[in-house]
């Protein structure tokens, strides 16, 4: 004799039926509707909110600065020796076993890889990581000598050069030749470019400026004066990430 299929089903529909009000009556939790939270009945938009501190300052702002910091170093055409400067840097604090700080830059120099943690040990060594920038990228500087320009050595007339943005290659006196033809010019020698990418100066007051503002942020306790403290500091690293961005 042939089940019919339909019945089958009927029943086994029954059978999961039955199975479900059991299961209802010992865990009715599991079986009730679900209630929104509030904050999303409040008329604001979820990317209306402010992230957390942590990450708006970590994640957001010093990550920024320290990425910030290597293109220029970049434009300066300083980023390998960069690198160096910051894996030689970073392992002398390996050997100290700070617990707060154990990340390194990878071989290309990229802080992708780091964690909120590592940022944070990060900000709290801006200052220090960026103390001997000046001697890695340092502004170049050129004060023309007393002598004649045909008596200039290829170094001097190089340096003439480079501050203008002028090509440096060439022999000794293919070198002063241009230099010489610069020099003659009906309207005057090229101006001097600004430093590629900013002053060292404005790298340092960056990451000092942001340095003080994350240290008046975290602040174990808030007062009047906290808050107005805050806002000043604020200010002062904006305006100087500005002249940086710029």
């Amino acid at each position: 004799m042939e089940m019919n299929p339909t019945r089958i089903n009927n029943a086994n529909m029954q059978a999961r039926y039955e199975e479900m009000i059991h299961d209802k009556q010992i865990n009715p939790t599991l079986y009730a509707n679900w209630i929104p939270p509030a904050l999303w009945d409040c008329g604001v938009q979820l990317e209306q909110h402010i992230d957390v501190v942590m990450h708006l300052l970590f994640l957001g702002v010093v990550r920024t600065t320290l990425e910030m910091v290597q293109e220029w170093s970049k434009r300066r055409g300083k980023n390998a020796a960069f690198i160096r400067y910051l894996e030689g840097t970073l392992e002398s604090l390996q050997v100290l076993d700070i617990d707060w700080y154990r990340c390194m830059v990878n071989k290309s120099g990229k802080f992708g890889v780091w964690v909120l943690e590592n940022y944070v040990g990060a900000s709290r060594l801006l200052t220090w990581l960026y103390s001997c920038i000046d001697t890695i990228a340092p502004d170049l500087s050129f004060e023309e000598p007393t002598i004649q320009q045909n008596k200039w050595t290829r170094r001097q007339n190089s340096t003439w050069l480079s501050i203008r943005g002028l090509t440096t290659s060439g022999m000794a006196q293919e070198v002063s030749e241009r230099v010489k033809h610069y020099q003659n010019q009906p309207q005057g020698p090229p101006e001097i470019l600004p430093p590629p990418g900013g002053t060292v100066q404005i790298i340092t007051a960056t990451s000092q400026n942001l340095k003080a503002t994350i240290a008046q942020i975290m602040a174990a306790s808030v007062t009047d004066k906290t808050i107005h403290d805050v806002d000043h500091h604020v200010k002062r690293f904006l305006t100087t990430f500005h002249k940086f961005d710029h």
